[in-house]
């Protein structure tokens, strides 16, 4: 006679991902983008409003503490800077 097994089927873990801030496209990838990365933040993406050039920068959730520490420094080190997020 065969034993029935039962196996969980475990679903893949996803990173959600949330808002972290507004900033427009320009800045995103001329700017914002490669501070994050050389901040060592992995996963982030740009996601465009429907209408005009500004959207919102989402970042996976594990990370938005490095992120907005990244940032802050970012912000203190270059005071002169103008406004690259919102």
């Amino acid at each position: 006679m065969k034993e029935n097994k039962m196996v969980a089927i475990v679903p893949p873990t996803k990173n959600e991902m949330v808002k972290l801030f507004k900033t427009s496209y320009h800045y995103y990838r001329n700017w914002v983008k490669d501070i994050l990365i050389e901040g060592d933040v992995k996963k982030f993406r740009f996601l465009k409003d429907r209408t005009g050039w500004t959207g919102i920068i989402t970042i996976s959730k594990s990370e938005v503490d490095n992120a907005k520490a990244v940032l802050k420094d970012y912000r203190t080190k270059n005071t002169e800077t103008i406004k690259l997020w919102w």
